[in-house]
């Protein structure tokens, strides 16, 4: 485990780009789940298999098989553009997305370990504020950071000729940290704005007297939550099977250990060079992270096709980043997916043998900007609304004389609207993922 948790840190460390939206709540909870998933739209709730861990539904595990030890990794990589009215600007990220295990404790109980991501903060805005003809600043806002899950899930079933039903959760210790600032620049010559020798962009002269300042805040996260679910499949007569699955996270209040400072400095090629500390405070605060449910139906035919179709709902106006402060007005979102797979022939040739996925995704979702009296954007509880679509393929690539099987999907989305003045992201996401299964309390014969 700690090996994993080391990997974890440092694969997770490779994000050089994220949503300039990543500022508001908890950061981007656009996160990439496995290659399976994302490549049928998100679908989970009514999805099981033997040979991966669906994280989406903790009664899913009830899949794995009585006498085999699973191993999910899964990676990904996104490249990024976000357009304005009047800028363009892109980038990439890559990282580690999942590292699973799952094998039976008995018959009935099947047990799973996960280390995942949940959100992710990385962004740097500005803003220019002139005072006078020969005064202005920048506002210049940041954050880094992110959580992350770690998970023990546990799933019981029950079976009978031409039906299966499974309880399931998950125990999610839930733990990272972020940082993040807004600072009043007055002077800095490395910045463009202020060295600009444009006849159009002039040097302004500007108060030796005003010092630059910095308010930040550094959060510390953990604490555990359970996320319970249950499926449940019928076998018709002609060997297709119908299910129905869902999921439900209980509410929780995060524990956080906050460091709060306040400064101003003066900065000189780019090195910083502070004066007066304002404010240097520890504390306790806490996080109110909301309730959310979802539930999905499925169609398919065993080792043939899959269909299928999921609906989530998350009340992220619950959502408090800090009880006692400030707190971005998040609206509650709705998440719809549908999609579903295709082996043309499990026994014949390779080609034929490969699965085929395709899925569609819509999320409304959770922020809402309105503009002030200078038509500048500000998060509010009305205006526009962010929402999101995406469209994916993937394919699932078997392993010869092995049951192990890798996972490839490929997913373009857009989330925003260069109206009123806002950002629009467009994504174009690959991820990776690897499922080995192996047989585990087996004597062989024959060595």
């Amino acid at each position: 485990m700690l090996v994993a948790s080391s990997l974890w840190q440092s694969a997770t460390a490779q994000t050089a780009v994220s949503s300039p939206y990543s500022r508001y709540g908890i950061g981007s909870t656009n996160i990439f789940s496995d290659a399976v998933k994302s490549s049928i739209g998100g679908v989970g709730y009514a999805f099981s298999r033997n040979n991966m861990v669906n994280l989406k539904n903790p009664a899913a595990l009830s899949g794995i098989d009585t006498m085999s030890f699973v191993f999910d990794v899964g990676f990904h990589a996104d490249f990024l553009s976000f357009t304005s009215s009047t800028a363009k600007s892109s980038g990439m990220s890559g990282a580690l997305s999942h590292i699973s295990m799952a094998f039976p404790i008995n018959k009935h109980l099947k047990m799973a370990i996960s280390l995942l991501p949940l959100s992710d903060i990385n962004y740097e805005t500005s803003e220019i504020v002139q005072v006078t003809d020969t005064t202005f600043y920048r506002n210049r806002y940041n954050g880094t950071g992110g959580l992350n899950k770690a998970i023990v899930g546990l799933s019981y079933n029950w079976d009978k000729t031409n039906d299966k039903f499974a309880l399931g959760a998950n125990v999610e210790y839930m733990f990272g940290s972020y940082y993040k600032s807004s600072a009043i620049i007055f002077y800095d010559n490395t910045d463009t704005l202020f060295r600009s020798s444009d006849p159009d962009h002039p040097r302004y002269s500007v108060d030796s007297t005003l010092f630059n300042c910095r308010d930040e805040i550094r959060y510390n996260i953990q604490n555990f939550n359970i996320n319970l679910g249950f499926q449940y499949f019928h076998t018709l007569n002609n060997g297709s099977k119908v299910g129905i699955g869902g999921s439900y996270v209980l509410p929780l209040t995060l524990k956080t250990k906050n460091i709060r400072q306040r400064y101003t400095f003066i900065s000189n090629n780019g090195l910083e060079t502070h004066k007066d500390m304002v404010i240097d405070s520890s504390y306790n605060g806490k996080i109110k992270f909301p309730t959310s449910f979802g539930f999905g139906l499925s169609y398919e035919k065993p080792q043939k096709f899959f269909i299928g179709a999921d609906a989530q709902f998350t009340q992220w106006s619950e959502f408090r980043l800090q009880t006692d402060g400030y707190n971005d007005p998040l609206q509650d979102s709705w998440n719809i997916g549908v999609g579903g797979e295709f082996t043309p022939d499990v026994y014949g040739s390779y080609i034929k043998q490969m699965t085929y996925r395709l899925g569609l995704n819509y999320d409304n979702g959770s922020l809402c900007f309105d503009n002030d009296i200078n038509g500048r954007p500000y998060i509010s509880s009305q205006g526009t609304r962010l929402s999101q679509y995406s469209v994916a393929v993937g394919f699932g690539l078997p392993v010869k004389k092995s049951t192990t099987l890798i996972n490839l999907s490929f997913e373009y989305g857009k989330r925003g609207t260069i109206d009123n003045s806002l950002i629009r992201e467009n994504f174009f996401r690959i991820g990776f993922s690897l499922s080995a299964k192996d047989r585990w309390f087996f004597k062989r014969k024959y060595q």
